[in-house]
C-alpha cells in the first residue's frame, strides 16, 4: 500500500488492511503485505493497529532536524518530531525506517542531510524506535524541483554501517 498519496488517509484503511491480510491468509500465505506511509497518521489506534497487523510497516523519516522536514517534507498542518518518533517507537520494533539522504539547493538554501550534524541525531532517534530494520537511499530519478541531487553512495554506506553497530540491520538504495 503506497503511490500517490498517504495510504493510511483511506478512511477505510484499517478495514482494507483487514481485509488484504485475510485474503492474503487465504490465498497467499507466504506473501508479504507491505505498507509505505509518512506515518503522521500513525498514532490513530485504528491506524496503528492496522499496521500492527501487516508484514512490512516502512515509515519514513527523512531526518530529525525541524527546520529541514519544513524545507524539505513541507507537511501540510503542524509536524512535531518528537511526537512522531514517539509514535514509531510505539510500534516495539514492528516498523522499518525509510529515509532519503540527498544533496543539492533548495529555494537558496543548501540541502545535504549526510552531515554529522543531521546523521548523529537521526541515529540516536533510531536507538530509541529501535526498528527492524532501516532503509535508507538516495533520489533515483528527477526530483520534483530543480537542484536536488544524490547523495555519494560513500555516504550512504558510512550512514548504513553507523546504523549496523547499532545492531539494525540496514539496506541502501543507490
Amino acid at each position: 500500500f503506497a503511490g500517490n498519496g498517504e495510504p493510511t488517509a483511506a478512511p477505510e484503511f484499517p478495514q482494507a488492511i483487514a481485509g488484504a491480510v485475510a485474503l492474503r491468509d487465504e490465498l497467499a500465505p507466504n506473501s508479504k503485505i507491505a505498507v509505505l506511509s509518512n506515518g503522521t497518521r500513525a498514532d490513530r489506534p485504528e491506524v496503528h493497529d492496522a499496521l500492527m497487523m501487516v508484514d512490512d510497516n516502512i515509515l519514513k523519516l527523512d531526518t530529525v532536524d525541524p527546520a529541514f522536514i519544513q524545507l524539505l517534507d513541507q507537511p501540510v498542518g503542524p509536524y512535531d518530531v518528537e511526537h512522531q518518533i514517539e509514535t514509531f517507537a510505539s510500534f516495539d520494533g514492528h516498523v522499518i525506517i525509510q529515509t532519503i539522504f540527498l544533496t543539492g539547493e533548495y529555494q537558496g538554501k543548501p540541502i545535504d542531510n549526510t552531515g554529522e550534524e543531521y546523521v548523529a541525531p537521526w541515529l540516536a532517534v533510531l536507538e530509541r524506535i529501535r526498528p527492524q530494520e532501516a532503509t535508507i537511499y538516495t533520489v533515483a530519478r528527477e526530483t520534483p524541483v530543480a537542484g536536488l541531487a544524490k547523495a555519494a553512495p560513500e555516504a550512504l554506506d558510512a550512514i548504513a554501517a553507523r546504523v549496523r553497530a547499532l545492531g539494525i540491520p540496514c539496506q541502501v538504495s543507490y
